[in-house]
């Protein structure tokens, strides 16, 4: 019995000691990496967040479709592929900044998605152990996970090693200025998408978002928290809707709008801001093209230096 409870004790510590310095190596190569959206771009983001005036994050609908040169000199496009409304918490609460504009791509579908837990954020995991205010986020929100990231630190980089250690080795050193990432569909891609359109019936162009509808609580604590932080810091917080061909009812849009309204956001829907099916400024069917995103943003820019702010709070 003896003998099994040091058995025991001695392989806990030996998968606690192997645990500290694989994460120390694993950290310090990661900490270099500035490229790839894993986790060089959040490491770029970390190192100007604090030091732009304006803020673009959500999904690769914010990555792809606003282009920071059309809004001001001092603006970073947080937008990562597959991320969501969680994600985008996470980084806005290690935010230190005043002043901010805040801008967050959202979706309706997202707002209304019953099956939506917030996992996308447990990407940022490890970063929690660098950053205070982050920490208590996963503390409070992913208590389960944040536990066990600290007794087992690798755990967090769980899905992130390869990806660290090729980025560690291929890197050539570039930062992200903009964080933008227009897309460019070749001409085979766009008489691809063309036929995709004509074959498409009607509720191709549609989200299938469950009714009746229903607020997701996880988004709307997450939303509530985006809030809390903009104005503890006294920044000008804008959710928006990007550009789709994919489109939701009436119904869905009068909620999404008054969701907003009564919790007095900044809200703009912008999903039905192109009017026509023009190939040239569509990637596919929820991702505009360089040119598509041009557009947009120069519109959306000019639209948001003419927010009375004040107005609104008041």
């Amino acid at each position: 019995m003896r003998q099994s409870i040091i058995l025991t004790i001695s392989l806990i510590t030996s998968i606690f000691l192997v645990d500290r310095g694989a994460f120390v190596l694993i950290n310090k190569m990661e900490n270099r990496v500035y490229q790839g959206d894993s986790v060089g771009k959040i490491n770029y983001f970390n190192s100007i967040k604090d030091s732009v005036n304006t803020l673009i994050l959500g999904s690769s609908r914010a990555a792809h479709h606003f282009d920071p040169d059309f809004f001001e000199k001092s603006c970073f496009n947080m937008g990562v592929d597959g991320k969501k409304i969680a994600y985008v918490t996470a980084l806005v609460s290690t935010l230190k900044k005043a002043n901010q504009n805040i801008i967050v791509q959202i979706d309706h579908d997202l707002l209304f998605d019953s099956s939506y837990k917030g996992e996308d954020a447990l990407s940022l995991l490890h970063k929690s152990f660098e950053n205070k205010n982050l920490s208590i986020f996963f503390k409070e929100n992913y208590q389960k996970q944040f536990l066990i990231s600290r007794f087992l630190k690798c755990y967090t980089y769980n899905g992130k090693f390869l990806g660290t250690s090729y980025r560690f080795v291929f890197d050539d050193g570039k930062r992200r200025s903009t964080g933008y990432e227009p897309l460019f569909p070749t001409k085979s891609q766009k008489e691809i998408f063309q036929k995709i359109l004509v074959r498409s019936d009607s509720s191709d162009f549609y989200y299938n978002i469950k009714k009746p509808l229903s607020v997701n609580k996880k988004t709307e604590e997450f939303i509530d928290i985006i809030q809390a932080k903009s104005k503890e810091l006294g920044s000008n917080l804008i959710f928006v809707t990007s550009p789709s061909l994919k489109k939701v009812d009436e119904e869905t849009k009068v909620q999404t709008a008054q969701f907003f309204k009564e919790k007095g956001l900044f809200y703009l829907d912008d999903s039905e801001f192109f009017k026509e099916e023009n190939l040239e400024y569509w990637k596919d069917f929820t991702h505009l093209s360089e040119k598509g995103a041009s557009l947009y943003s120069k519109s959306l820019s000019r639209r948001i230096n003419n927010i009375n702010f004040h107005a609104l709070i008041n």
